[in-house]
C-alpha cells in the first residue's frame, strides 16, 4: 500500500502531519461549512506532501524536522501557497511582461 501512495509523490507520514496541521488550523475558523473545512483538511494534507521537500531544502532543516514543517504547512495551507505564488512566479511574471511592453 505504502508503494501505491509513492507512486502519486505521497509521504504518508508528512500527508498525516499536513491533515493534522490543517485540523488545528480550522479550530479557529468559525464560519466555514462542513464542505471549506474537508476542503481545508484535504488542501493542508496536499500542501504538506508536495511542499514540505522544497521547504525543507529551502531553510535547510534536517530530516528529523520535517515532520514539524509538514505540521505548520498544512495549518497554512493555501496561505503558503499564495504566499510561493507570489514570491516566486508573480515577480518573474511582472519582469517579463516589462520585457514584452519595451
Amino acid at each position: 500500500m505504502k508503494d501505491f501512495f509513492l507512486q502519486f509523490g505521497l509521504e504518508m507520514k508528512l500527508l498525516f502531519a499536513g491533515f493534522a496541521g490543517a485540523l488545528a488550523s480550522i479550530t479557529k475558523e468559525k464560519e466555514l461549512s462542513w464542505f471549506q473545512r474537508f476542503v481545508t483538511v484535504l488542501v493542508g494534507g496536499f500542501v504538506s506532501t508536495y511542499m514540505t521537500p522544497i521547504v525543507s531544502k529551502t531553510i535547510n532543516v534536517g530530516d528529523e524536522m520535517k515532520y514539524g514543517v509538514g505540521f505548520i504547512l498544512g495549518y497554512t495551507g493555501l496561505r503558503t501557497v499564495e504566499w510561493v505564488m507570489n514570491k516566486y512566479f508573480k515577480k518573474k511574471t511582472e519582469d517579463s511582461e516589462e520585457v514584452n511592453e519595451e
